[in-house]
């Protein structure tokens, strides 16, 4: 079956139902935008769950690359460690022991 043939089954499907008193009007309008809501409530769903790490964590886009560090320009020396200027993470301030 071709994408034109399984449009016109997913928008006339609906249609004949409620044209048929099987499905009603507002049925026949969640059946055709439900890729939409879906999509949007996956946009949320992603979105809040981002979100809860963010707060959970630190801001994450920030915090571990030093590229997007103000604090000094970027410079590139082979005796520099990235890890002596990056600030410590969440689990080192409440776990100090741990390497």
């Amino acid at each position: 079956m071709g994408k034109f043939s399984a449009a016109l089954i997913w928008l006339g499907a609906p249609l004949a139902l409620e044209t048929g008193g099987l499905l009603p009007w507002w049925g026949v309008v969640t059946w055709i935008l439900s890729p939409f809501i879906a999509v949007a409530l996956l946009g949320i769903g992603t979105g809040t769950i981002a979100s809860i790490m963010d707060t959970c964590t630190g801001d994450r886009a920030i915090r571990g690359q030093n590229i997007n560090s103000p604090r000094k320009p970027l410079t590139l020396k082979l005796g520099n460690a990235a890890a002596s200027s990056m600030a410590p993470s969440a689990w080192t301030i409440h776990h100090p022991d741990s390497p």
